[in-house]
């Protein structure tokens, strides 16, 4: 069961910085990618550096975003790195940190059973 961090938890900044990158950072910027014109162009660096900083993040053999203990930040992030990818060019091919993240989590009993009953004929991105 994911849950959130106790502030007393060792890990608890970065459940914190994670919980709040996924929707205040990554996902505004991978949104503003449909923008066009310098706007795009100022909007892919911002979201590449995301990805990049996400991918150095996960690279490091940590299993989840807080560490080893799945959190509501990971269930934060799936968001922008699946479903909002419908909607703006964004790939992962070079980073296979989020990609491994991305099966991690889509291997999850608790996340099947929610993809069965909200969607059970959506094939969300994981690469």
């Amino acid at each position: 069961m994911s849950k959130a961090l106790e502030i007393e938890h060792k890990s608890f900044p970065e459940y914190l910085y994670w919980y709040h990158f996924g929707n205040g950072s990554l996902m505004p910027s991978m949104m503003m990618l449909m923008a066009e014109g310098d706007m795009a162009s100022v909007m892919r660096q911002r979201a590449d550096r995301g990805l990049e900083a996400l991918e150095a993040h996960l690279a490091d053999g940590r299993s989840w975003l807080a560490g080893e203990q799945f959190t509501i930040a990971d269930i934060m992030m799936v968001f922008p790195l699946t479903t909002m990818r419908e909607f703006v060019p964004v790939g992962l091919s070079p980073y296979p940190a989020i990609r491994a993240y991305l099966h991690r989590i889509a291997a999850r009993p608790a996340f099947r059973r929610a993809m069965e009953k909200a969607d059970p004929d959506l094939q969300i991105k994981l690469d």
